[in-house]
């Protein structure tokens, strides 16, 4: 039987579970009536006619609302039977003047409960990514190897060098390296660390390819210096000397020809440089002309004298040279047939004549003019020959010839 409800009986049963149980169902009842009516409102608004829509305002009139039985407590055995509410009819309007009429639906929010137990949350999972590892193109394996430690230059063309700590090209060499030309001045230094700077030597070496013709090679050199063509010994001047050029002609057949030169520093500066001239660039006399009287250092002028037969009276061979105190080098191939020949010469002063790098005149001297002559016997063939003439002052003269016994 329900108990009668009075203010102090619903303090006094507060703490009844009954109580709260009731409570709760009829909070839940609510929620699903307001859902259903909302829902049949919803469907009913529906119209393609915008101006047909149907508009609720709210008004001061409110409508019919389902009757709600006040909240009671009962006991365990009491049972509550709810009304099925009365929906109020919705209007439609057609003019602006019925809108303060229109029914104005209110719907009860729900209390907030604390205690409500809150429904589990459902975590749909992620779907597990399966992680391919990433393909890795291995390092190519190195190969292990020995640094060879070499002085030979890695040019390896040119001129192959050998050079010695002593003066005689004895032993083995300290250092190997590649030169393109041979034109070094070392003045009072070594040429390179482990070799000393006086009392060393070296040996340089190449094959050239050369057409056929004449060939004068030349050799400069503080100290000694060999010269080797084809194994023809063609300077042999391995002795102490300052500031000398040497010379030596040889004709060659077209191809290849091996080419080889010796040198030794004693004291002092060093250098030495080589070079040589082909067929064609002097027909006949190759003149080298000096402004000094000794041949040294770098020639003024070099040019093609069809012969040694000159008379400069007290004036100079070339406007580049002075009137005195000049020098001369003439160098030529010659063709000699078996036999003695004498050779002659008129001068005006030294004057010096090699065939075959051999002497034959030697009148290095201070001297009016005067004749000269010599005898030498040649074999057939081509002969080298080396005219060398010095003027000091006056007159300038010189006349050279030959002529078979």
């Amino acid at each position: 039987m329900a108990a009668e409800h009075t203010p102090g009986a619903r303090d006094k049963r507060s703490g009844i579970g009954s109580g709260w149980l009731f409570l709760l169902i009829t909070l839940f009842i609510l929620l699903i009536v307001n859902a259903v009516l909302l829902f049949i409102l919803l469907n009913r608004v529906r119209s393609d006619d915008i101006e047909g829509l149907p508009i609720v305002v709210k008004s001061a009139t409110r409508p019919t609302q389902p009757t709600i039985p006040p909240t009671v407590a009962v006991g365990k055995a009491a049972t509550l039977t709810l009304p099925k509410p009365t929906l109020a009819p919705i209007q439609t309007l057609q003019s602006t003047e019925a809108i303060s009429e229109l029914p104005v639906l209110v719907v009860s929010p729900t209390p907030f409960n604390p205690t409500a137990t809150p429904l589990p949350m459902t975590e749909t999972p992620l779907p597990t990514a399966t992680l391919i590892p990433p393909t890795e193109t291995p390092l190519p394996t190195a190969t292990s190897y020995t640094i060879k430690t070499a002085s030979i230059s890695p040019m390896e063309e040119g001129w192959h060098g050998e050079y010695y700590a002593n003066s005689s090209l004895a032993g083995s060499p300290v250092l190997e390296q590649y030169n393109a030309d041979l034109d070094f001045n070392w003045g009072y230094s070594g040429p390179a660390v482990g070799v000393p700077a006086d009392r060393f030597s070296a040996r340089w070496e190449q094959t050239l390819y050369l057409d056929a013709g004449v060939y004068q090679f030349y050799a400069h050199g503080d100290d000694g210096v060999r010269v080797w063509v084809d194994n023809l010994l063609l300077m042999n001047e391995w002795h102490e000397a300052v500031d000398v050029t040497y010379t030596g002609q040889v004709t060659l057949r077209s191809g290849n020809h091996n080419v080889k030169v010796e040198y030794y520093e004693n004291e002092g500066t060093a250098e030495i440089q080589f070079w040589w001239e082909g067929p064609g660039s002097y027909s006949e006399w190759r003149g080298e002309y000096w402004s000094n009287r000794n041949l040294s250092g770098d020639s003024t002028l070099v040019r093609n004298d069809e012969a040694i037969d000159f008379n400069w009276g007290r004036n100079s061979p070339d406007d580049e040279l002075p009137r005195n105190e000049f020098s001369v080098r003439w160098t030529r191939l010659v063709d000699f047939d078996d036999g003695t020949y004498r050779f002659h010469a008129t001068v005006d002063d030294g004057l010096r004549l090699y065939i075959d790098n051999e002497m034959v005149i030697y009148e290095w001297r201070d001297s009016s003019v005067r004749d000269i002559s010599a005898t030498r016997t040649l074999t057939s063939g081509t002969h080298y020959m080396r005219v060398e003439y010095y003027q000091y002052k006056g007159v300038a003269t010189i006349h050279l010839w030959w002529e078979r016994e």
